[in-house]
């Protein structure tokens, strides 16, 4: 999940979204006040146009004041896409956004798999003699995303679809995987609640816009 700068505009009408996508050389771009009919009609649009581009309606938050835990679950999306969901939330709240869940279902192995990516503040480059105090204190540290654990859920082989068992946690092994600089430990837990606070905010309504996947 790399990072990068999502650009974050004002939607003005069907020729400058699509215009806007066009001039855009990221991944990831943000319109701000598109109402649930301006969306209809961008995926009218779309259509007509034959563009392979991701459209998503979210109801986004009022400024700075985004949650600092998200969710993003998938059945039929890919993980190119659900991850990609989990970079926008990172970048476009500049990072406000600490702890990205991704839970995808796959039926035909029965198994749920659960991956947290955090906001991770990359280690510094050790400055030069020639740097001077005054400009390593300038240094901006840098944060991207980073997946520090993996949870797999996977139902016994012996349980089937209808079968009575199948509500029994003892009828599923759970394998949880850890990541640390250090290396990977297996069967670690926790959320790091250190990163998580109570925010009560308003929304408004916006379209992100991702090439498909």
């Amino acid at each position: 999940m790399q990072s990068e700068h999502v650009p974050k505009f004002s939607f003005q009408g069907v020729d400058a979204f699509f215009g806007k996508i066009d001039a855009s050389a990221g991944d990831n771009i943000t319109f701000r006040d598109v109402t649930e009919a301006d969306f209809e009609e961008i995926h009218r649009a779309r259509e007509q146009r034959g563009r392979k581009v991701r459209l998503s309606l979210y109801s986004r938050p009022l400024g700075t004041d985004f949650p600092t835990l998200v969710i993003e679950a998938g059945y039929s999306q890919s993980w190119a896409s659900l991850r990609a969901k989990g970079r926008w939330w990172f970048e476009a709240s500049d990072y406000a956004v600490k702890i990205v869940l991704l839970v995808k279902m796959d039926r035909s192995i029965a198994q749920i798999r659960i991956e947290k990516w955090k906001a991770m503040e990359q280690p510094r480059t050790r400055p030069s003699r020639a740097t001077t105090r005054a400009m390593a204190a300038q240094v901006v540290p840098s944060v991207s995303p980073e997946c520090v654990q993996t949870v797999d859920i996977i139902r016994a082989a012996s349980v089937g679809d209808h079968d009575p068992r199948r509500f029994l946690p003892n009828s599923y092994r759970v394998t949880r995987e850890w990541r640390t600089s250090a290396g990977t430990s297996r069967n670690a837990s926790g959320l790091d609640y250190s990163n998580m606070k109570l925010r009560f905010w308003q929304t408004r309504t916006g379209c992100e816009v991702a090439p498909a996947v």
